[in-house]
């Protein structure tokens, strides 16, 4: 039997009490106590795109390609890839997400861009590295059969868009990919510092790369159900017998690359891009800072441009 409450700001300051176990389902305001599963420290991280891509890098996890950079992003489309702009970096089911055309002017700025794949190659993994008797959840994700006009650059359930447990026939068919992308995600979940994650990783050619971290999945099919009460009841069990959950393996990586950082909020940054073709089309001066990961615009002011 388990009890429930939402979480809230009040976590912070009042602890639950340590003999209760406690399953965080995605709240960054959690305790960081030995009693909760999925830690609020872990999941703040995670649950912000830019700080899950970054701890990725740091732990040599293969991901999707991302920048702070517009430059980057910039060269990224002149090399003649799309590029998504992430304008929200905890945002979910696509929120946030602006696909910008290959060999075009950046008509978007964002805290975040990450490089446009163009394959339908994507899974999910539940997982709980920490708890190795608890067998993971392989899923794909398919265009429902209803969505005939599904878009195919967001795919999300809006968009036509599912993630669906395939056979184990079909795993079978297709090698070691259930092997490779059980390597991939525990690696990712470990990295982050959680007991367990739904982690959404894309095939591009011959490699798998992470997309994101889950830390409140959508419990839709028989087999996630299954996987999460088994999860709970073994982390029920080892807490009968240590009142300390297993602690996920932390990661020292080596010769990890310099990575980008973010201005702080003292040094505010101003850009400057042209933003057209159309009837108008204007250069942007656009002043803003970045905090924490979020960025606030601080001034825009928009010169036109002679018409084509």
């Amino acid at each position: 039997h388990l009890r429930y409450r939402r979480a809230d700001t009040g976590l912070t300051t009042t602890p639950t009490h340590p003999s209760n176990l406690v399953i965080n389902w995605g709240s960054s305001n959690a305790p960081n106590t030995p009693n909760v599963l999925n830690r609020g420290a872990a999941v703040h991280i995670a649950a912000n795109k830019l700080s899950t891509l970054r701890t990725l890098t740091q732990h040599q996890v293969p991901r999707v390609a991302w920048t702070t950079d517009e430059g980057m992003a910039r060269a990224w489309q002149r090399d003649g890839h799309k590029v998504v702009a992430r304008t929200r970096l905890t945002g979910t089911n696509g929120d946030g997400i602006v696909i910008m055309s290959a060999n075009s002017p950046l008509s978007t700025l964002a805290p975040l861009y990450t490089k446009y794949y163009p394959t339908r190659k994507e899974y999910r993994v539940h997982i709980a590295p920490t708890f190795s008797d608890v067998d993971p959840v392989f899923q794909r994700k398919v265009r429902r059969d209803e969505a005939d006009e599904a878009n195919n650059e967001v795919r999300n359930v809006a968009n036509g868009w599912a993630y669906h447990t395939a056979s184990d026939e079909w795993w079978r068919a297709h090698g070691n990919l259930q092997a490779n992308l059980k390597i991939v995600a525990s690696n990712a979940v470990n990295a982050l510092g959680l007991h367990f994650g739904a982690v959404d990783i894309l095939k591009a050619g011959n490699e798998l790369l992470v997309l994101e971290v889950n830390t409140a999945p959508n419990l839709g099919s028989p087999p996630t159900i299954q996987f999460y009460t088994d999860l709970i009841r073994a982390a029920e069990e080892s807490y009968r017998d240590n009142p300390y959950l297993p602690t996920p393996p932390t990661h020292s990586p080596t010769d990890a690359p310099n990575l980008p950082s973010l201005p702080t909020t003292a040094v505010p940054r101003t850009l400057t891009g042209r933003i057209g073709p159309g009837p108008q089309p204007y250069l942007l001066h656009l002043t803003y800072r970045v905090d924490d990961g979020e960025y606030t615009i601080i001034n825009q002011r928009r010169e036109n441009l002679p018409a084509r």
